[in-house]
């Protein structure tokens, strides 16, 4: 995630604090998703009511979230007993689409040039870059 800086971890190292207090115990940053998904076996719809009618408005799907891979904060203590890099009551924080894009493949690198070409060639990167 190459568009998530160092202020952005600040506040996601705040916010895992802040949410102790509130039975979180650890946080994992993500990317609200709503669209239509379907499984590869029967090409079947897995997130729509039907009851909402076959093809519903985007915008009235149930909202789900996709892992971006920035940030896993949690403690030692989860790490050692859950084995896992987030706790079992995890804060979900929230990143928007350019924050939360990752690059897993060649086409990705593309992409991730067009953004930093667009949008932060001529500001501050966040990174520092």
């Amino acid at each position: 995630t190459p568009f998530t800086g160092a202020a952005d971890y600040d506040q996601a190292v705040n916010l895992y604090f802040e949410q102790l207090s509130k039975g979180k115990d650890s946080l994992i940053s993500v990317m609200p998703l709503r669209n239509f998904l379907l499984r590869p076996a029967d090409a079947k719809l897995v997130n729509v009511d039907q009851q909402q009618g076959k093809w519903p408005r985007t915008q009235d799907l149930p909202l789900l979230y996709e892992v971006n891979h920035a940030m896993f904060v949690t403690s030692r203590q989860n790490y050692l007993k859950l084995e896992d890099r987030i706790g079992s009551a995890p804060y979900l924080h929230e990143q928007d689409r350019i924050r939360s894009f990752d690059i897993d493949w060649e086409e990705d690198f593309q992409i991730a040039e067009a953004i930093h070409d667009k949008i932060f060639r001529n500001q501050e990167h966040p990174m520092g870059l």
